[in-house]
């Protein structure tokens, strides 16, 4: 895995439970935290979820001669998911003059799997690490999914489209484009290949999605004016 995708991984995880799962995944990792990690002293107990996005728990990664310190926070978002929030750092003075001060992302994936996963397993709850694909799809308004899923479902994977696959493909087009959504090229991309299509022709299909909505503004500013 890339260190592009393990900075989204990072970014992107959620825990998702009711009030007691949460408190007991983090009782979890408390009682068995991913070596060089400590729970931060001024962290306020008890732990205790709130209605609105909030910190319940920080979280110590202790320097070395080549790393900083830094401190994680974990957020209640709406008491029913955990995720991770602001993490900061700051120099040593284990840390030699040449040591600089980058995000320790090996650091964090391995307190995400070693520590966060196992805690979660044992509490019944449920620990999810969207790829970037399933979390583009996941943004998108309800119908503008569905029939992007058509396409993708009912499509060969190659191109030209045949009759069928054009008529899905343009039904997403005009969907996509009403619904004023803005839309990631990259995730875009990402997602065709995820779902089966060559690169080559993920590539096209992204670049002729973007450009059949700008003709599809080119229009509408047409009738306007007209």
């Amino acid at each position: 895995m890339s260190t592009q995708d393990d900075f989204f991984r990072w970014e992107n995880w959620r825990v998702e439970g009711t009030e007691h799962l949460l408190a007991a995944v983090l009782e979890n990792l408390d009682a068995e935290l991913t070596e060089g990690w400590s729970v931060w002293k001024s962290a306020q107990p008890p732990i205790r979820m709130t209605p609105a996005q909030g910190v319940v728990r920080q979280y110590r990664l202790e320097p070395t001669a080549t790393r900083g310190e830094w401190l994680l926070d974990i957020q209640s978002w709406g008491g029913r998911q955990l995720r991770a929030g602001h993490m900061s750092g700051k120099p040593s003075p284990l840390n030699g003059p040449n040591v600089r001060l980058s995000f320790p992302l090996t650091d964090a994936i391995r307190f995400l799997e070693e520590g966060i996963r196992p805690a979660a397993e044992r509490a019944g709850a449920r620990l999810i690490t969207p790829t970037p694909a399933e979390l583009f799809v996941e943004g998108l308004p309800y119908d503008v999914r569905e029939t992007l899923g058509a396409f993708g479902d009912h499509s060969r994977k190659q191109l030209p489209l045949d009759w069928a696959e054009s008529e899905a493909w343009q039904a997403f087009v005009v969907t996509a484009y009403r619904s004023t959504e803005a839309f990631d090229r990259a995730h875009m991309h990402e997602w065709f290949m995820a779902n089966g299509w060559p690169h080559t022709a993920a590539d096209e299909l992204t670049t002729q999605f973007f450009e059949q909505c700008r003709l599809l503004a080119r229009y509408r500013d047409t009738l306007v004016i007209a």
